[in-house]
Formats: structure tokens, C-alpha cells, sequence
């Protein structure tokens, strides 16, 4: 029988891993690896694609590699996509295990609101797949991860 495809896979490359400076650079290629091991077709290397600027959230809402893009006011504020750094690890990766299919996806977070900044900073027509997603909430006067807004409800 074979496997279906891995379709969404994050790698160094996506901010909510840690990035590359984290000690996880390597990933996109150790999973490359992996995925032939065990007999994968393919791989969608998905990377989060956020233009909210911070957004309220909580220490424990936060894996240990993000917690340090908490501000002390309880706002995440993630790093923006390193599109060429991305785009460059899966053209190695590409050319080092040509027998595995290698593609491209963002999961675009709130695209409604933010497509001009997304179009400023790469084409999304060049990926293969585009994510849309909701991982903030308007309330009130801030944006908030719907499990922090949740967690601070009364419970009846």
C-alpha cells in the first residue's frame, strides 16, 4: 500500500518552530530524509505567513521555543517570513532527493485582511498551495489567539 503525501509539514523555515537561528536548521532536509525512509511520496513544506504585528496571547498558550516572542504586555509578536531563505532550503532539498516531491505551501493567517502586505512580499501565485487561516480574533481593541479569548470567559 502506499503512503499518501505528508501535506503539511512545517520546517525551520515557519516561526512557530523556533527558525533557523533556534538550532532547528536542518529540519527541512532531516525530514527530506525521514520521508524516503519510510517510503513518503511527498512532503508540503507549509510555513506560517503572519502580517498581524502582535496579537494577545498567554506564556502558557506558547510552546518553550516561542515563548521569547512574548512581550511582557502578553503580545506575540512573530518574525516575518524569510521568503528567500525558504524558497533557497527547498531547491537544495529538491536537488539533493530529486526521487521525493517537494512542494510549497504558506498558511496565510487572516488573508481578508492582509493580501496587499502578503503580495508586497512574495508572489503567491509561484507556491504550490496557499492556506488561509484564522488564527486571531478581533475583540475589542486587540487581536487574541482564540484559545487565549476562550480560556478568559467565565464558565457558567
Amino acid at each position: 500500500m502506499a503512503l499518501p503525501a505528508d501535506s503539511h509539514v512545517h520546517s525551520e523555515w515557519s516561526w512557530d518552530t523556533g527558525g533557523p537561528a533556534s538550532g532547528a536548521a536542518g529540519r527541512m532536509e532531516q525530514t527530506c530524509e525521514r520521508a524516503i525512509a519510510i517510503g513518503l511520496p511527498t512532503v508540503i513544506f507549509t510555513v506560517h505567513l503572519d502580517f498581524d504585528t502582535a496579537w494577545r496571547t498567554t506564556v502558557e498558550d506558547l510552546m518553550p521555543h516561542q515563548r521569547h516572542l512574548l512581550d511582557p504586555g502578553g503580545y506575540l509578536h512573530p518574525p516575518e517570513f524569510d521568503v528567500a531563505g525558504y524558497l533557497d532550503c527547498i531547491e537544495r532539498c529538491r536537488h539533493r532527493f530529486p526521487n521525493l516531491s517537494i512542494l510549497t505551501r504558506v498558511e496565510f493567517g487572516q488573508p481578508h485582511l492582509f493580501h496587499d502586505r502578503a503580495a508586497q512580499l512574495l508572489d503567491l501565485a509561484m507556491l504550490d498551495r496557499v492556506n488561509g487561516s484564522l488564527h486571531t480574533l478581533q475583540i475589542r481593541d486587540d487581536r487574541s489567539e482564540p484559545n487565549t479569548f476562550v480560556s478568559g470567559l467565565p464558565i457558567r
